[in-house]
Order: structure tokens, then C-alpha cells, then sequence
């Protein structure tokens, strides 16, 4: 180059070829030849120490470059004291916030976080940041990108709250882009709070990234699906059903009528998740008859677009079988299960956590139907499972061991009943605290066991918790709320306070009548409690009809050999004998009965 042939004759003007030596330097760098750029460099910062004084600003803008050099290349520890001195001598000639001082700053705080020196570099990117946005305002392009490198140094300290809301801040100052940007940022610190339940933090900014998208593409456009299918699910979490079904029922029009939708390959599956998800919002309103179809649509699509033992298949069927199964459907569910059972195994193998879902649903089955002895080992591997996978003390272990203890209780096994339940609540409370809804069907479970052992103190006390967390979290008419009114009601019953008692099963009867229908199994559960109720009253014309109505149900889905069944037909029989056992009677009772088949 001219400049390195010119050398001696501009020894007059030092200062003139130092600058002329550290541009040819910048020039070499920016073309890949950095040995020949590091010669140069080091040449004017010769020419300058030799020249001037030691802290002269004019050697800053060479070291500066010099140390880029070194940084590209990863030669950190080179590099680093020549920013360090470069900085002082900004510092020095101009004052610890001149904009002169920025780059030095800004440097120095990369190399510190490429060494993973965290704590370091924060108050460097600080101090920058705070010099620039000064100098250029808060919009800037090199104030946007030293934005971006703080949020990679928020993200890897775990601070990712601060480091997701730099990466918003970013989309919204930069105005080269259009507000569809901003929906990506949005979308992940909404979900950032979601995940932490800080639901009031994240609802506006999913609304936000919806009404983005509207706006831009209109209300009915393919690309609202994904938004309005989160938010939907935000708002099934926290059990607010309204909002999630309209916002469900939306996407999937959407996705049933968009051309652009339709022409997308895998479309059919993404409707699959959509119609799985509404239909478990319906099932857990007891709303079973919409829940149906729902799943059946599912499992059409299923069966022409994917292979049938995919684990999605799973899913479905085990969501078809618990609503058929909360229907007192127990033939039609439990193939369902055994399919969707098959599959696991097949897929993940016999100790993935899915299994134990499965085993779960077929144990409530037999357990249902009173087959306790085939439900216990069905349970116990499922439980076996989910405390390999989880742990002793998860949450997902709860479940189990509740459901266990239940069959304990059913089958007069106390002390192993109590035990279980004790465990399982300790362990919800220590996760989500004693107020949280997971722990109602627990403590409903625990107050039919001290009802059992006629405490009726403790019981009350936990029916009553039990009542309030359901109604807090589904309302007054949901059919987990008939649990505790049918519980409570018994419980008022006997102990002979049957003014209490009877608006208790009033309510639950309309509940189950309402949400589950007239002959569900459950239904029959609070009729056959009110005939009790009526008949210690001594209402007996009464209760035999309530007693004939819950064994016309109880035969129909149990079978004539039930225990509920037979214990039923002899409670039933004894009134009559009561009555007088007439053949009259026992005639009017059978027509009766014989009206009420359903």
C-alpha cells in the first residue's frame, strides 16, 4: 500500500500518519487481513507514544481499534487492557459521559459476557446504554442493539422477565418494521407470565398481540388461530369457561372456513388439538352431550389422517372414555381406555407417565362398579409409575394416591385410607398452598372418610372447604359442587338434622339432573341418599319411590348383581314389607319402576 512506502517522508507530521496508519489498519481489518491491519495498529500507537504524552486522547481511537481486532479474533485477554486503557483516556480528555466514552464501554462489557464475567458487564452495558440513549435518544439503532446484547446478558443471569421485556421495548422503538413484529415479543412474555400464574400480567399483552393481528389481517384471517387458541387456554386454566369457549369456538371456525387454512398440509391435525381442547372444556362442565361429538369428529380425522396407534390417537380415546365414564357409560369407556393403553405401551413403554393415565381410568371404572379387587392392582402400578417419573412428593402423585385411598375407604381399610389422604394433601399444600382448588377433591375424599369413622366435626369442616374451592372455581351448578352438597346432606342426615339435610339434596339432585341427566349413575347416588332421608322421616311412600327411581338406574348401568344394586333392591323390598306387602303394592311397584326405565 502507498501508506507503508510513504512512511519515512511523513516523519515531520507524526500525528498525520498515525491517523493514516490506524484508517489503513481499520480498512485491512474490515477485509479479513487483520495480521497486516495488526502491524499497522501497532505502528501508529509506536508513533504516538513516541510523539505525545502517554494518556493522549488521539491514541484512544487506535487502541480501540486495535483491541476490535483482537476481539474478533477471541483474543480477549490482549484485548481487553487496551480497552480498558482506551476508556481512561476518553474519560480523561472528555468526561465520563461523552458519547466518546460509549464505544470503549460497550466493548469492554461484550468481552466481559463472552468471558461469562456477568456481573461485570451489566453496570458497563448500564453506563452505555444510559451515554447513548443521551446522545442519540431512545430509538436509536445502536441503542436498539446494545438494548439487545443487555437482554442476552438479563437471559443468561435467569433474569428472564427483564431480558423478555428489553426484547419488547426493542420491537416497539424500532419503527423500520410494522406492528406484526411486535406480536412475537408479546406473545412470549405473555407466556412467560402465564407459566408463573401471573394472570393479570399476562391477559393484556396476549389481547394485545390478538388485536395486532386483527387489525393487520382481519378477524376472520388463518393467522388468529394460534393467538386466539392461547389465549383460550389461558382462560381454561384459570377455569373461566365463557371466556376460553368463545375464543375456541372461534378458531375453529376459523380453521373450518379459511381457504389459506385449508390449503395448509398438516391442518387436519391442528383442528385435532382444537376440538380435543374444547371438548375437555365441555366434559369438565358436565356438558357431556356437546363434549361428545366433539371427540368423535377427533378420531374420524385421526383415522384418515394418521397412523391409528399415534399417541395423539391416545388422547383423544381417553378423552371420549372419561366422558363416557362420568356418564355411568362404563361398557363404552373402558375399551376406549384399553385402546388408548395399548398405544402407550407401544409408544413410550410400560412406565411412561401416560400409562398410569390409562390404569387411572380404568381403575375408577372397576372401582365404579365395585370391583375393588380387580381396581387395587391398577392403581398400585399406575402409582408405582408416577413416583418413578415424578417423585414421592409431586403433585402428579396426588391424584393417584387419592384415588386410592378412596377404594380404601370404600372397602372399611381406615388406617390405610387416612394415610394416604394425609400424604396426598401434604403434598398439595406444600405446592400450591392450602387454598388451592387442586386440593377439593382430596378434601372431599378425606371428609366421607371421618363421616365414616363419625367425626362429624372434622367432616363438616372439610366438606364445607371442599364446597367453597369448587364453587370458587366453577361456579354454583357444576357437578363437583353436587359432591360436597350430596356429602354435606348426608352428613346433616345423620345426625338428624334434616332441616339442614334436605335443601342440600335438593340442590345436588338438580345439579346431577341438569348437568348429567336424569338416569346417570351419579344421579342415582343422590336419589338413592334421599330416599334414605325420606324414609328416616318416616315419608315412606316417598322414599319408595325414590328407591325404585335409583334401582332402575343402578340396574340398568350396573347390573342386577351390584352391591349398590342388591343393597338398593333390599332397602326397597323392606319398605314394601313395611307398607304391607301386598301384592298391590308389589305390583304398583313394579309398574313404577317399569316407568321410570329411561
Amino acid at each position: 500500500m502507498k501508506c507503508a512506502t510513504d512512511v519515512q517522508s511523513w516523519k515531520d507530521t507524526p500525528q498525520e500518519l498515525a491517523l493514516l496508519l490506524s484508517n489503513a489498519a481499520t480498512y485491512l481489518s474490515s477485509r479479513k487481513r487483520n495480521r497486516e491491519a495488526e502491524s499497522l495498529y501497532l505502528q501508529a500507537l509506536q508513533i504516538l507514544e513516541q510523539t505525545q504524552s502517554p494518556d493522549h486522547h488521539a491514541q484512544a481511537s487506535s487502541m480501540c481499534g486495535l483491541a476490535d481486532l483482537y476481539f474478533q479474533e477471541r483474543k480477549y485477554t490482549e484485548a481487553e487492557p487496551l480497552y480498558q486503557r482506551a476508556l481512561h483516556i476518553r474519560e480523561q480528555a472528555y468526561g465520563s459521559d461523552h458519547l466518546e466514552v460509549a464505544h470503549p464501554l460497550q466493548r469492554l462489557a461484550k468481552l466481559c459476557f463472552r468471558q461469562e464475567k456477568d456481573e461485570e458487564a451489566e453496570p458497563l452495558y448500564q453506563r452505555a446504554l444510559q451515554i447513548l440513549e443521551q446522545a442519540y435518544g431512545p430509538d436509536h439503532p445502536d441503542v436498539l442493539s446494545l438494548l439487545l446484547d443487555l437482554s442476552d446478558l438479563y437471559w443468561r443471569k435467569g433474569n428472564k422477565e427483564q431480558s423478555l421485556i428489553l426484547r419488547l421495548q426493542i420491537q416497539e422503538r424500532d419503527h423500520n418494521w410494522g406492528p406484526q413484529r411486535i406480536v412475537y415479543p408479546l406473545t412470549n412474555l405473555a407466556e412467560f407470565y402465564h407459566k408463573q400464574k401471573r394472570y393479570t400480567e399476562a391477559e393484556p399483552l396476549y389481547q394485545r398481540a390478538l388485536q395486532i393481528l386483527e387489525q393487520i389481517h382481519g378477524p376472520d384471517d388463518y393467522s388468529l388461530v394460534s393467538p386466539l387458541y392461547e389465549l383460550a387456554n389461558f382462560y381454561y386454566e384459570q377455569n373461566k369457561y365463557l371466556q376460553a369457549e368463545l375464543l375456541y369456538q372461534r378458531a375453529l371456525h376459523i380453521q373450518d372456513t379459511s381457504e389459506r387454512w385449508q390449503r395448509r398440509r398438516y391442518r387436519r391435525l391442528d383442528v385435532v388439538s382444537l376440538l380435543n381442547t374444547l371438548a375437555s372444556l365441555y366434559r369438565e362442565q358436565g356438558r357431556y352431550k356437546e363434549a361428545e361429538p366433539l371427540y368423535r369428529r377427533a378420531l374420524r380425522i385421526q383415522k384418515r389422517k394418521s397412523d391409528s396407534g399415534h399417541p395423539e390417537v391416545a388422547d383423544t380415546l381417553r378423552g371420549l372414555a372419561m366422558t363416557y365414564r362420568r356418564q355411568g357409560r362404563y361398557k363404552e369407556a373402558e375399551p376406549l381406555y384399553r385402546r388408548a393403553l395399548h398405544i402407550q405401551e407401544k409408544v413410550y413403554g410400560p412406565d411412561s407417565p401416560g400409562v398410569a393415565d390409562q390404569l387411572n381410568g380404568l381403575a375408577l371404572i372397576s372401582s365404579e362398579m365395585g370391583n375393588y379387587a380387580q381396581a387395587e392392582p391398577l392403581y398400585q402400578r399406575a402409582l408405582q409409575i408416577l413416583e418413578k417419573a415424578y417423585g414421592l412428593d409431586s403433585p402428579n402423585v396426588s391424584i393417584l394416591l387419592n384415588n386410592l385411598a378412596n377404594l380404601y375407604r370404600e372397602q372399611g381399610r381406615y388406617t390405610e385410607a387416612e394415610s394416604l389422604y394425609q400424604r396426598a394433601l401434604q403434598i398439595l399444600e406444600k405446592a400450591y398452598g392450602p387454598d388451592s382448588p387442586d386440593a377439593a377433591d382430596l378434601l372431599h375424599g378425606l371428609a366421607e372418610f371421618y363421616h365414616k369413622q363419625g367425626n362429624y366435626a372434622q367432616a363438616e369442616a372439610l366438606y364445607l372447604r371442599a364446597l367453597h374451592l369448587w364453587e370458587g372455581v366453577y361456579g354454583p351448578d357444576h357437578p363437583d359442587v353436587a359432591y360436597s352438597l350430596h356429602g354435606l346432606a348426608n352428613l346433616y342426615r345423620d345426625q338428624g338434622k334434616y332441616e339442614q339435610a334436605g335443601p342440600l339434596y335438593q340442590r345436588a339432585l338438580s345439579i346431577r339432573e341438569e348437568r348429567q341427566g336424569k338416569s346417570h349413575l351419579e344421579t342415582a347416588e343422590v336419589i338413592y341418599d334421599l330416599a334414605v332421608f325420606q324414609e328416616a322421616q318416616g315419608n315412606k311412600p316417598e322414599a319408595l319411590s325414590l328407591y325404585n327411581r335409583a334401582l332402575t338406574i343402578r340396574e340398568r348401568v350396573l347390573g342386577p348383581h351390584h352391591p349398590k344394586t342388591k343393597k338398593t333392591q333390599e332397602r326397597a323390598s323392606s319398605l314394601l314389607r313395611d307398607l304391607g306387602g301386598h301384592d298391590k303394592a308389589i305390583s304398583d311397584s313394579e309398574e313404577q319402576q317399569s316407568g321410570n326405565v329411561r
